[in-house]
């Protein structure tokens, strides 16, 4: 009896699990509703289902993958259009609605009223601007009438623009004596004479007093400069950073970036909160070159230049010949000799130094070897040192320090695939098996995250700094709009001397059939800033695109891709041991 009583409770649950196995199940991802307006004809219904489960939309039979997600593309006409998902298994079907309401685009016409319509200007926010700057203003507002900048300039009314008329601009240089932009600007709109329409900008504008020139001294090592306000998803362009306590000239402000001169003619950024002011009537930052010495010792290569104060710079490579170039700025050449130590150098070749002009002393470090291995520059006292890395005697996986950062982790998720899994996921699950491949090779491996936590990209370049790798290797997913036809692999690099690195990867990586997205150069992706080791971004694949999805999901794929990736830095280093 207890027997039959157990067969009965197991085939109960055995008819329990196929009920339940065979109920479908929708999960429509985009769009997020159901009912949508949209502008664009192009949308895409993407979502899961269940194992063994086919999906239609509007009954044509759409592809289910692996990893359970459909993807179908929504071609829209003007106006209503809906699409049925439907998902089946055996006898049994569930449906879901979704709509698109395409409308197009408004179409740009002239302002009708007596109103100034918009406002747009550059540079706009919270700004202090030297005199002689130029701050450009663009008004749309009705056509045929007069426009006012606080009561006293007056904007130009432009030609038609496809027919449009009521675009008015000025194009207005600072003066020394403006009192105006203490505060907002305020625009005034006329119509034959008679007051219409008043506005005022929110941005706010001062004049920056050029009278006395205001010093500041970065307050923090690796201090970022920027180049200029342009950024993108990864930030501002980092030309470069400054240890502590470098002095600079600030000369303007734009929200949150301080505006510094390099010199005559060269400005850039640097963030305020990274500069503390110097009290008043501090001079302006400048030295005479004293002594400069190339020595090294039993781990690195150096060049020391003698200043009387801590001046900003900045270097630049090149790889052909392969060079350091560094420019001093503020500084003037007074040094009368080179001191060498040829016998205690393994980097070093040739170092050479010139005026380049009034406020910039160059050096030009010419290195012995075809590959940078990377450097540093940091004051002892006032000496800026410019620290080189040597090359190793034998280029091997078993002789190396190699950084792996698995990109993302705990809060941050990165991006998402259609099947609900993170980056953040798959990276790490990549890098520890980029790490067991490398060791087996001999490699010891430095890894920026080994758990499911979140660590900041400054405290992970903070930890590759402080241990020095030789190079360093980024995983990361990719992700797009379009789930269908953009997917495959990438990688990134900073600086064109380390180029090899990421080129050498990305060969290798389209071995394993991923679709190539380029080697891409000067990426502003913060890990690949530092000039003290070589770095590699790999964007594996687009975890965005259901063909890509189901390969990372798969371990067979990824074993062959992290092989890849090994076969990449054993040819890179093969090719600088032969001298390419």
């Amino acid at each position: 009896m207890h027997h039959n009583y157990t067969l009965l409770i197991s085939l109960l649950l055995i008819q329990a699990n196929y009920t339940t196995a065979q109920q479908p199940i929708i999960n429509i991802v985009t769009p997020a509703k159901a009912e949508n307006t949209v502008s664009t004809a192009k949308h895409f219904i993407t979502g899961t289902t269940c194992n063994n489960c086919t999906v239609t939309v509007n009954n044509t039979a759409v592809k289910v993958y692996k990893t359970n997600v459909f993807v179908y593309t929504a071609n829209l006409a003007i106006g209503a259009n809906a699409y049925t998902i439907q998902a089946t298994n055996g006898n049994k079907s569930i449906t879901k609605l979704v709509t698109y309401n395409y409308q197009l685009p408004k179409p740009v016409k002239e302002t009708d009223s007596t109103v100034i319509e918009t406002i747009t200007i550059e540079p706009n926010g919270d700004v202090a601007l030297q005199p002689n700057e130029y701050v450009q203003i663009k008004v749309k507002a009705k056509p045929n009438c007069t426009i006012t900048l606080n009561n006293k300039y007056q904007l130009t009314e432009l030609p038609k623009q496809k027919g449009i008329g009521g675009y008015y601009q000025l194009n207005y240089k600072v003066k020394a004596t403006d009192s105006f932009l203490v505060s907002n600007f305020k625009f005034a709109l006329y119509k034959n004479g008679e007051l219409k329409y008043v506005k005022t900008d929110k941005n706010t504008y001062t004049v920056f007093n050029d009278d006395v020139p205001t010093i500041g001294a970065t307050n923090i090592v690796n201090t970022p400069v920027y180049s200029g306000l342009g950024e993108d998803r990864l930030g501002g362009n980092k030309i470069g950073f400054l240890d502590s306590g470098v002095q600079v000239q600030i000369i303007g402000r734009i929200n949150n970036l301080l505006k510094v001169k390099l010199h005559n003619n060269f400005s850039a950024y640097i963030p305020k909160e990274l500069l503390t002011i110097a009290v008043s009537n501090t001079p302006i930052p400048k030295s005479l070159t004293n002594n400069i010495a190339v020595y090294g010792d039993s781990t690195y290569d150096y060049v020391s230049i003698g200043l009387q104060q801590k001046l900003p710079y900045l270097t630049t490579q090149n790889g052909k010949p392969n060079q350091i170039i560094l420019d001093v700025f503020g500084a003037t050449n007074n040094s009368n000799w080179l001191t060498q130590y040829p016998e205690n150098l393994q980097a070093v070749e040739a170092v050479n130094y010139n005026q380049v002009q009034d406020g910039q002393f160059r050096i030009t470090i010419d290195l012995k070897n075809k590959q940078q291995w990377g450097y540093k520059l940091y004051y002892q006292g006032n000496n800026l040192v410019l620290q080189i890395r040597r090359q190793k005697p034998q280029l091997t996986l078993a002789n190396m320090l190699i950084a792996i950062d698995a990109g993302h982790g705990g809060s941050n998720d990165g991006a998402q695939g259609i099947a609900g899994r993170y980056e953040k996921e798959f990276t790490l699950l990549i890098a520890k098996e980029l790490k067991a491949l490398l060791q087996a090779e001999g490699a010891t491996i430095l890894m920026t995250r080994e758990t499911e936590k979140s660590y900041d990209n400054q405290d992970r370049l903070k930890m590759l700094r402080q241990k020095m790798p030789d190079f360093a290797i980024s995983i990361h997913l990719n992700s797009a709009g379009d789930p269908l036809r953009v997917k495959g692999a990438s990688t990134y690099y900073k600086y064109g001397v380390y180029k090899g690195l990421s080129a050498a990867i990305y060969k290798r990586v389209l071995e394993t059939g991923l679709n190539g997205w380029g080697n891409i150069g000067n990426f502003n992706f913060f890990l690949n800033s530092p000039t003290e080791f070589p770095t590699a971004l790999v964007e594996c694949l687009f975890i965005s695109n259901p063909d890509d999805e189901e390969k990372v999901t798969d371990p067979t794929f990824r074993t062959n891709l992290n092989q890849k990736i090994v076969l990449g830095i054993k040819d890179w280093l093969q090719q600088i041991a032969e001298g390419k």
